[in-house]
């Protein structure tokens, strides 16, 4: 089973709003994509993973948490880093069409989490 990523908003203490679109590129670059968050002088994209969903599914509670159990990000500091990584990605000949056009929909998804004042992270699920 892969392993692949979601963007979730925070609502309340209780409740979150999850979008399932596949981030699977994200997550199998993640390496790539820190090493450039790091040249960059940028937080890494990884620091906005959160692998609650994937901890509740081990231990037998499968979906079994609640938003205030998970780490949430401030999406103005997760703008920050996916704005300098498609800006390196861009300029560079060989960029991943595929893992650009995922960067574009978490930023499209930040921009949002900022107009609406929410929290959000890069659930990791399997």
């Amino acid at each position: 089973m892969g392993m692949t990523l979601w963007f979730n908003n925070r609502l309340d203490d209780q409740r979150y709003e999850c979008d399932e679109t596949d981030l699977s590129e994200i997550f199998n670059h993640a390496d790539v994509v820190d090493s450039i968050c790091s040249r960059a002088g940028v937080k890494l994209l990884s620091t906005f993973f959160d692998d609650i969903d994937v901890r509740a599914n081990m231990t037998g509670h499968v979906s079994d948490w609640i938003a205030a159990d998970a780490h949430w990000h401030d999406p103005i500091e997760g703008l920050k880093t996916v704005g300098a990584l498609l800006t390196n990605l861009r300029d560079e000949a060989d960029g991943d069409d595929a893992l650009i056009d995922e960067l574009k929909f978490v930023e499209w998804r930040l921009l949002s989490s900022v107009d609406t004042k929410q929290t959000f992270h890069l659930l990791l699920v399997m």
